[in-house]
């Protein structure tokens, strides 16, 4: 697994249900990187508590991070999403850029920068989205329609690195500088991105797992499931 160089700008992608939200946030408290969050409408930019137009960027984000987890089971209404335009468009002094592409691929091999693809095993991108009612079971209702997308899925799934996973991984793949596994991630950040965590960062990790419930979390997030024990 290669890792992570955090002196370049950095084009990150990956596929719903691989924990593309809490890469960014946890990319972003090193403070070597900023991107430029755009909330999307009047009232949510009210809702965030601490969150001041125009403000310092730092304080903005940790303003963001501590909404967006805030989930209370309904993941995708708190999510607030970076513009990579108005990302490209702003600089920070020595901090480098990071631009955030969900499932487009076209438009993330588009983008300037290393570009680093995030991906996990066809079932736990499965058991991520339909707790998370998000991606392809984001519209799915009911028990014979998530169990029909489920069906889909995995009939589809294509083995990559030993193990099966979304069809259009490996594509994404070859695109990419770095790809890093969800369970790495999770597991092992620093060998993700080559240094140890600081204490936002460990508190991130920390309330991000926790979010999840404990059944779902020994399917996902156990050290069987890292790339150490996979190739």
């Amino acid at each position: 697994m290669n890792i992570i160089d955090l002196n370049q700008d950095i084009n990150f992608f990956y596929y719903g249900g691989s924990g593309g939200f809490f890469f960014l946030h946890y990319l972003l408290l090193m403070k070597k990187h900023h991107a430029v969050f755009k909330l999307s409408n009047f009232t949510q930019a009210h809702q965030v508590e601490n969150y001041v137009p125009g403000g310092d960027y730092d304080a903005n984000l940790r303003a963001i991070i501590t909404y967006q987890w805030n989930v209370n089971k309904r993941w995708k209404l708190t999510e607030i999403w970076p513009d990579n335009k108005l990302t490209q468009e702003t600089t920070l002094h020595h901090v480098h850029q990071v631009y955030y592409t969900c499932n487009q691929m076209d438009s993330w091999v588009g983008l300037p920068g290393q570009r680093v693809f995030l991906y996990t095993d066809i079932r736990s991108q499965a058991y991520l989205s339909m707790y998370k009612q998000a991606w392809v079971y984001r519209k799915t209702r009911g028990f014979k329609g998530i169990l029909k997308t489920t069906r889909q899925l995995l009939e589809n799934a294509v083995e990559f690195r030993g193990e099966m996973v979304y069809r259009d991984v490996p594509v994404a793949a070859q695109h990419a500088d770095v790809v890093v596994r969800l369970q790495d991630l999770a597991l092992y950040p620093d060998t993700v991105f080559g240094c140890s965590a600081n204490h936002e960062q460990s508190q991130l990790l920390s309330t991000w797992i926790n979010l999840h419930p404990d059944k779902l979390k020994n399917k996902v997030f156990n050290k069987e499931k890292s790339c150490h024990n996979v190739y």
